[in-house]
């Protein structure tokens, strides 16, 4: 097998001679930047373990968090578990070694593997909470029960990771190829076949349009929706309160002119004393009963602000969480544009580490950004 055949391999960096193939099997960083690397692996893999399955127990546990918007989050714990369980330690085998990743088939397969179904099962999770909220916000709620329901999401969340399983065997079944150098095998990933290359565009499109478009656009027009929606409560709080001053006012006026009648009558003794006291009764019955109103307007009120303000915050927090997403992304998206989708492996497991690090970021902005969550993770730190 001719090295000049894979000229456009995906992560080989062979410019039609062998000698370009050995030169990308090392990673091109000091001996203590490799070393660094690997316990930054270690803790991440360990604390995103451990972050993600507390999140996961938080929704379990805490009724507060059971929401359907949370069951997403669920499924996004459990894909940036299986990354920082499974990526993580294999990223850390590649600074060590790369030449294990790349000779020994197992591990080329078990590595691009796991990073071909996780990555962009989480990027497709952040498409579907920005949906979500999307149409929560700015729909009416038969919509989003019907569209986001216990029956309805499973379902989704099951195509999902099914397609992204599905796709990715037969990406490494069709793709996956032996490169025989100076009496070594190395593994690539050829891509001139149609499967392959309508599974680069598919990966590159929801990576780019999901992350940079779809996304941004979603969440910009549900800001925009709360925003309004917030001026709208600020001007209903400004009505009622003017509504509240004039019957107070009015009901002082009532008072004042039904208690100076009562006094010119009883002084002129053409009323007995105990219909005075009935015309106090019926007076104190109407304070009561318009302050029992205003009590009721003021609950009315109160409730509905701490219901924005709560979807506020968890909108908030999902936008923070794409953030982070868009932030470990970005290099890789640039690096992958620059060089027209060619990488070496070496290249590849270096823009690996911060994607498997975000993994192990996400509990970390849950417990920041939601005081449910912090609430949720002590309790459950405590049993």
């Amino acid at each position: 097998m001719d090295a000049t055949q894979y000229t456009t391999a995906v992560f080989t960096n062979m410019n039609s001679t062998m000698s370009s193939m050995e030169l990308s099997l090392e990673i091109p960083v000091s001996t203590f930047i490799k070393c660094l690397t690997v316990a930054l692996c270690f803790v991440a893999c360990i604390g995103g373990c451990i972050g993600n399955i507390l999140v996961i127990l938080a929704i379990v546990k805490t009724k507060k968090l059971r929401t359907s918007a949370n069951t997403f989050l669920v499924s996004l714990a459990v894909a940036d578990f299986c990354s920082c369980s499974l990526i993580l330690p294999l990223i850390a085998v590649g600074f060590v070694s790369l030449e294990v990743i790349t000779t020994n088939h197992f591990m080329c397969r078990s590595f691009y593997s796991t990073v071909f179904t996780f990555s962009p099962v989480s990027v497709e999770h952040l498409i579907l909470i920005a949906v979500n909220r999307y149409i929560l916000i700015n729909r009416s709620p038969k919509t989003y029960v019907r569209l986001f329901n216990k029956h309805s999401i499973p379902v989704i969340l099951g195509i999902v990771w099914a397609g992204n399983i599905m796709l990715n065997v037969g990406y490494l079944y069709y793709a996956y190829e032996e490169l025989r150098i100076n009496g070594m095998d190395y593994c690539i990933f050829e891509q001139t076949n149609i499967f392959t290359l309508s599974y680069r565009i598919y990966s590159f499109l929801v990576a780019v349009l999901g992350s940079f478009v779809i996304i941004p656009v979603l969440y910009m027009l549900t800001f925009r929706t709360v925003r309004k929606s917030q001026l709208r409560v600020t001007q209903e709080h400004s009505t009622m309160a003017i509504t509240q001053s004039t019957v107070a006012d009015h009901v002082t006026s009532v008072a004042v002119v039904q208690t100076n009648h009562t006094t010119a009558i009883n002084c002129l003794q053409m009323v007995p004393v105990g219909e005075s006291e009935s015309g106090g009764a019926s007076n104190q019955i109407m304070s009561r009963n318009t302050g029992k109103e205003v009590a009721t307007a003021d609950q009315s009120k109160k409730s509905r602000k701490i219901l924005s303000a709560s979807e506020i915050k968890i909108i908030k927090v999902n936008f923070v969480i794409f953030l982070t997403n868009i932030l470990f992304l970005l290099p890789l998206i640039i690096i992958l544009i620059a060089n027209f989708g060619n990488l070496s492996h070496a290249q590849f497991v270096i823009l690996m580490l911060p994607i498997g690090l975000n993994s192990a970021v996400n509990p970390l902005v849950y417990c920041g950004f939601n005081r449910n969550f912090r609430h949720a993770f002590k309790g459950i730190l405590k049993w």
